[in-house]
């Protein structure tokens, strides 16, 4: 049986219609998409980041989506991953201050990643769907009243990237469902990274981008 909390939260991300998010959500969104486009291309420049595309060239070839600043084009989880690192890399991603998530981050590198990968995704159902991800991401960062002990902009932020998947998927709520619980069990993100200040930061960004696309693949082949 599906508890409330969930159900409530995913009706909210595939059920809400285009129109009835209000236009200022939409206009600070498309403003917050293009600051991560910039400091995911600004994250080109980071030391790490030739080893993280040669890793993840590694992981399969293919040419779903762009990765941000460059020529090279991987399959969609691939790229969300390197595009996620690249937008967290220099620390100047947007931060949700009451739920201390970076939750654009992952959730846009997703988004784009799955608009590629369909042909066929309008500007509008884009960004409602990074909108409605972020919300998912935003409301379960906020509602942790423990110490953090994982770091959150990833554990919750894998949340918003699956949400703006499985909204542009067309999911229906069993689907949803099964999608969520095929992503909690790749939740990523120790704060070990965080008191070092080591570069593993980043990566765990992309492994929460690229978490939301694969639940959402397994989800849709029935998983």
């Amino acid at each position: 049986m599906m508890p409330d909390a969930e159900r409530a939260l995913l009706c909210h991300v595939i059920g809400t219609a285009d129109a009835a998010i209000p236009g200022a959500a939409r206009a600070a969104a498309r403003a917050f998409m293009l600051d991560t486009l910039a400091v995911g291309i600004a994250g080109t420049a980071h030391e790490g980041r030739p080893g993280v595309l040669a890793a993840a060239r590694c992981w399969g070839a293919g040419t779903e989506a762009a990765v941000w600043g460059d020529a090279a084009r991987l399959p969609a989880a691939q790229a969300a991953f390197v595009n996620a690192f690249q937008a967290h890399a220099l620390e100047f991603d947007a931060i949700h201050e009451a739920a201390v998530v970076h939750a654009m981050t992952p959730t846009l590198a997703a988004a784009l990643a799955e608009a590629e990968r369909q042909r066929s995704v309008s500007g509008s159902r884009l960004v409602s769907a990074v909108v409605l991800g972020l919300d998912l991401a935003c409301t379960i960062g906020a509602a942790s009243r423990a110490t953090m002990r994982f770091f959150r902009p990833a554990t919750a932020g894998m949340f918003g990237a699956y949400g703006a998947v499985a909204r542009l998927r067309g999911f229906d709520l069993a689907t949803a469902s099964a999608g969520a619980g095929l992503l909690l069990g790749q939740i990523p993100g120790t704060m070990q990274a965080h008191h070092e200040g080591s570069a593993a930061l980043a990566v765990q960004m992309g492994f929460a981008a690229a978490a939301g696309l694969r639940a959402a693949d397994l989800a849709g082949c029935g998983t």
